[in-house]
């Protein structure tokens, strides 16, 4: 009824609820509240993001998506979700990964890596991240094993680089292919087994049309031959997708 009355009277008592009321499931409300006639604020919410209960916070990310958008305020409300990154509550940093994808920011990617990293096996997260990159994931993986001490691979980003949803298979690009075969080639320790076993998980999606690459992958046939034969193995069910 607030929201289809539309008075703006009433808004000064929902923000005053939203901020500090007493109950937690009052707060949330208010804050949806106050969002429907898009008359939510960027000073409430981010009174919100530092509630003590994890549900006002999760909204409270969810909300903050419209002011992120707007480019001039991306820094200012990047540097208040950036403390929330190592929150323990795994639905809010859930959240954080599918916000961060949207603001197309050089920061917001890192703070994803973080979000990766520490997610252990929580695939959730792994399809969170996935979901909020749209088409980006190839980038975002040479980060991973960019910024990866001495090739280590913490268990988080084994779980995304292995489950994410990776478009560069399914767009069936020989150029994209080709430069994760190229990154794969050179990963070094565990990451060359983890790349090319999340590749050939594609399987059930392209072995009826295998995707054509401009040229046989010199790199492919060399970790075919690899002498780690965890490698070998996934070298060979991955070079099953390509022709």
């Amino acid at each position: 009824m607030l929201v289809e009355s539309g008075h703006a009277a009433d808004r000064p008592a929902l923000r005053s609820l939203a901020t500090g009321g007493p109950n937690p499931l009052g707060r949330l409300h208010a804050l949806w509240t106050l969002s429907g006639p898009e008359q939510l604020d960027e000073a409430t919410v981010a009174t919100a993001l530092r509630d003590q209960d994890d549900r006002v916070g999760s909204a409270a990310v969810r909300l903050t998506e419209p002011f992120l958008r707007k480019e001039k305020n991306c820094g200012a409300i990047l540097s208040r979700l950036e403390p929330l990154v190592t929150d323990p509550s795994a639905e809010l940093r859930i959240q954080l990964a599918l916000l961060f994808g949207e603001a197309r920011d050089p920061r917001a990617e890192r703070m994803m890596t973080t979000l990766v990293r520490d997610a252990g096996a929580d695939l959730l997260m792994a399809y969170a991240v996935g979901t909020g990159l749209a088409h980006r994931e190839l980038e975002f993986l040479e980060k991973l094993v960019a910024d990866s001490p001495e090739g280590t691979l913490a268990s988080g980003t084994a779980a995304w680089s292995a489950n994410s949803p990776p478009a560069w298979r399914y767009e069936r690009q020989a150029s994209r292919v080709e430069r994760f075969l190229r990154l794969a080639g050179t990963a070094s320790g565990a990451w060359k087994t983890n790349l090319l076993t999340g590749f050939a998980q594609a399987a059930p999606f392209v072995a009826r049309r295998p995707i054509i690459l401009t040229e046989a992958s010199a790199i492919l046939a060399e970790l075919k031959n690899s002498a780690d034969t965890s490698v070998a193995a996934a070298a060979a069910k991955t070079d099953a997708l390509l022709t």
